[in-house]
């Protein structure tokens, strides 16, 4: 082979390479996209009445399965199938995200700044500590998206919780394949659990001081 069409076949496959890469060339490649839950709306009321913020709350890290625990949003086109998107993907580990999300809705809800994800860097006692399973959180097969988790409330240091339930929320269907439209409503869903952790807090500590 001359020279001149070995570089002729070198470049068409560079441009080839060039636009399969995400965002390359023609529009006509993927761009990979980053996605993070988001707390409650700064314009969410918190309970009324809202406990007085008196006590520390810590909230353990939140586990996932393993299904969940990766880059890649995930997703359930059948009852027995998951799809991995690899253009569409979290910014943080999903645990991570998972419990600031939490911790952020609960000191917006109970108007307590005391309230924080545990940290080994600051261990501070609390008076309260959550512990979050997740079960299931993705989109299903008809669009809307499914949460499943258990929860259990703990008083200080105590093993005894004072509250353990197993919750499930489903939302509305997401049309089609719009990532920013899915991760929007497991925020929304996110909230709603936070809203009833903060509800169940706020019972207890209403009861601790009669």
């Amino acid at each position: 082979m001359t020279a001149r069409p070995f570089f002729l076949v070198l470049s068409m496959y560079l441009v080839a390479a060039c636009a399969a890469l995400p965002g390359g060339g023609g529009g006509g490649g993927s761009s990979l996209r980053h996605f993070l839950l988001t707390p409650l709306a700064a314009d969410t009321p918190p309970l009324n009445p809202v406990p007085a913020p008196d006590y520390t709350f810590e909230v353990v890290q939140v586990t996932v399965p393993p299904y969940l625990n990766r880059t890649q949003i995930v997703t359930r086109p059948g009852p027995n199938e998951l799809y991995l998107s690899e253009t569409h993907q979290w910014g943080d580990a999903l645990p991570d995200n998972l419990t600031r999300t939490l911790a952020a809705n609960l000191a917006h809800l109970l108007a307590n700044d005391r309230i924080f994800p545990r940290s080994p860097l600051l261990p501070i006692p609390a008076h309260y500590r959550l512990v979050t399973e997740v079960d299931r959180f993705d989109q299903d097969a008809d669009g809307s998206v499914v949460l499943a988790l258990f929860w259990r409330l703990f008083p200080g240091n105590d093993m005894t919780p004072l509250t353990e339930r197993r919750a499930l929320w489903r939302s509305a269907p997401v049309a089609g394949t719009d990532y920013g439209a899915l991760v929007a409503a497991m925020s929304r869903l996110w909230g709603d659990y936070s809203q009833g952790v903060a509800r169940e807090v706020a019972r207890l500590s209403t009861t601790a001081r009669r």
